[in-house]
């Protein structure tokens, strides 16, 4: 095994409350001209849009990059912000969102990349690879990766295979070659046994497997990857 890839929510880092009025005021205080666009407008709007977003990511496993619904913003509205769309999307993310990394994760990355390993992040998210870089830069994780894959690039969503497959090619990989971890058994086991790959399920409540693709290996807390890995590569 020479690389291993790793989803991000909830397997990396945690996601607490989303604080959505601390987000929408880093919006409505970046228009120009300033109160062009009040709240409860913004609100519909906002309500509208992602409902629509919901059905797409659900229904079709499509993503949308969050820099178009600015640019849709924007145009909708007739007004300019104050800052680039990107850096709109980095503020309002800050501000929202409380993210943490999960217990271990430090650890695991730290001794998996000085044991030779290459590292992915393959992550489903409507989030610029930009606003994730810093997100993960902020909690120190960032530099332990060698490829970062967001949906939002890619378009697709786990568990299709393209997911994957960029991050193996980015990598120089083989499926067989390579181990996937991830929170989510639909998104992150089945997506990656459908392409060759080794897949273990982090899975803290012990749950039963909802179906027929089954882990190779059924993880209660993240430091128990570094056990599996080294019985792996003794194989």
């Amino acid at each position: 095994m020479r690389a291993i890839l790793f989803d991000r929510g909830e397997t990396l880092v945690h996601f607490g409350e989303t604080n959505y009025d601390a987000g929408q005021n880093v919006i409505l205080s970046s228009v120009r001209p300033l109160n062009a666009l009040d709240r409860a407008t913004f609100d519909r709007f906002e309500d509208e849009f992602f409902e629509k977003i919901d059905f797409y990511r659900h229904q079709a496993n499509l993503e949308c990059n969050l820099l178009h619904y600015y640019e849709l913003l924007s145009r909708y509205f007739g007004v300019q912000f104050d800052k680039s769309h990107e850096e709109l999307c980095r503020q309002y993310h800050l501000a929202a969102e409380d993210i943490s990394p999960l217990p271990g994760a430090q650890k695991v990355l730290a001794e998996l990349k000085s044991a030779g390993f290459l590292l992915g992040l393959v992550t489903n998210t409507s989030l610029p690879q930009s606003v994730v870089k810093a997100e993960f830069d902020r909690l120190s994780l960032y530099d332990y990766f060698d490829t970062v894959v967001c949906s939002s690039e890619i378009v697709f969503r786990k568990p299709d295979a393209a997911m994957f497959e960029v991050a193996l090619r980015s990598l120089k990989v083989s499926p067989t070659e390579a181990l996937f971890i991830g929170d989510d058994y639909h998104a992150d086991i089945v997506g990656a046994k459908q392409i060759g790959m080794k897949a273990v399920w982090l899975n803290p409540k012990r749950n039963p497997t909802p179906g027929e693709v089954q882990p190779d290996y059924d993880i209660a807390g993240l430091e128990e990857i570094l056990e599996f890995v080294e019985i792996t590569r003794k194989v």
